[in-house]
C-alpha cells in the first residue's frame, strides 16, 4: 500500500497513484510474474483515517511476497517519492504471518462465496486493462511539465 500525501483542502493527485502503477507496478510484474498469481489495483482517496492509498494486491508465496517488497523499496521512484513526502509511507503485510492463505481471502465477506473466489480473476483483468492503458498513454506523452504532467 502506497500510502500518498493529501494535504486538507488540496485536489487529490490521482496522478501519484497513476505513476507509481507504470513506473513501479508494471514493471516488478513484468520481472516477478512467476511470484504472482493473481494481482489487482485499488485505488481510493476519502476523507477517513485511511486516507489516500494506492495499492497492489497480489497473491504469492511468503519468499515472492518478500522479493516483490525488496524491490519495491529499493525502487528509484518509490524513493523519490518518499524523499519528496508525496509518499507518507509504503507499508506491506508481514510474510511470517500468513492472516489471509486463501485466493479470495481479500475478497469483500458480504458476498457469496462463489463470488468471493472468482472476484480476484475477474479484477486482475480489469487491472491489467487499466495498467495497459496507462502505460500505453505514457509512451505517447513528452516527459516535458514535471511530475503532475
Amino acid at each position: 500500500r502506497f500510502h500518498i500525501d493529501r494535504p486538507a483542502g488540496e485536489a487529490i493527485s490521482w496522478y501519484t497513484g497513476t505513476l507509481i502503477g507504470a513506473e513501479v507496478v508494471a514493471p516488478i510484474l513484468d520481472d516477478y510474474q512467476q511470484d504472482v498469481q493473481v494481482w489487482r489495483i485499488h485505488r481510493r482517496a476519502g476523507n477517513d483515517s485511511y486516507g489516500h492509498v494506492f495499492s497492489f494486491i497480489f497473491y504469492s508465496t511468503p519468499q515472492g511476497a518478500q522479493r516483490i517488497y525488496n524491490a519495491i523499496a529499493n525502487h528509484a521512484v518509490v524513493k523519490y517519492l518518499l524523499g519528496s513526502e508525496q509518499l507518507t509511507r509504503v507499508s506491506v503485510d508481514d510474510v511470517t504471518r500468513i492472516t489471509r492463505p486463501n485466493i479470495e481471502d481479500t475478497s469483500d465477506d458480504n458476498w457469496p462465496l462463489s463470488v468471493q473466489k472468482t472476484w480476484p480473476a475477474m479484477i486482475m483483468g480489469v487491472s491489467r486493462m487499466w495498467l495497459d492503458l496507462v502505460s500505453e498513454l505514457a509512451s505517447r506523452e513528452s516527459s516535458a511539465g514535471g511530475i503532475e504532467a
